[in-house]
Order: structure tokens, then sequence, then C-alpha cells
């Protein structure tokens, strides 16, 4: 069996969604931890596609760290069209009944550990 490597970067991301034209971008946005350390990450919103509504994405340092999809794609439908394997390696929010299903390659980068996002910011 051929281990798939789940790191994506932006370039990954943009090539498969386009950028939400009316959603505000966040290139280079604070992002504040819990414990107080401030990182600059790009949080970006993409248009969806092929059973994918809506795209949220974060990036540190160019990696994708951290995705929500507004979708009902299966799991085995999100790897095909991601390249990633869902495996116990990455920290998944399912709540596709409600429209979000959320993949935090980087437990850094986990919702209970951020105090504010670039949007909470301005």
């Amino acid at each position: 069996m051929v281990e798939i490597d789940n790191t994506l970067t932006r370039e990954n991301i943009d090539a498969l969604f386009s950028v939400d034209p009316v959603e505000t971008q966040y290139e280079n946005g604070q992002l504040e931890f819990k414990q107080g350390e401030i990182v600059q990450v790009d949080y970006i919103s993409y248009l969806g596609t092929d059973g994918i509504d809506y795209v949220s994405a974060m990036f540190f340092e160019d990696e994708l760290v951290n995705i929500q999809l507004d979708t009902t794609l299966s799991d085995e439908e999100l790897e095909k069209r991601l390249g990633i394997d869902i495996n116990e390696d990455l920290m998944i929010e399912d709540m596709r009944e409600r429209g979000v299903y959320e993949i935090t390659f980087n437990d850094k980068f986990n919702e209970s550990e951020i105090a504010r996002y670039p949007f909470e910011m301005d």
C-alpha cells in the first residue's frame, strides 16, 4: 500500500478551488493562540465546486494546517478530491449534517488552541 503524504500547500488548494471574490481574504493575518503566541497565517475563503459548497482554509508558512468544507461528500470522495489520506493522524470534526467537515492537519492549529482568528483581529 502506498502511503499518501498529507502535506498540502496553498498552491495545491488554489489549484482545486477558486478564491471567493466576495469574502475578505486574510493574507499574513494574525492568529492568536490561547497561550498568547501570535503567528502570521493566510486565512482564505474559496468557492465550492462538485459536491463542496464552500471552503475556508488556513495556511501557516504556506502549508495547509486546517480546512473547513461545506460538503456532503463521503470520506473516500474527499480523499480523492483533496489527494489526502483521512486517517488517525488528522483531527476530524465531522458535522456534515450541519454542513461542516473540518480537517486539522497540525494539532497546534486545533480550534480549541486558538484564541482569535485573523477575522477577529480587525
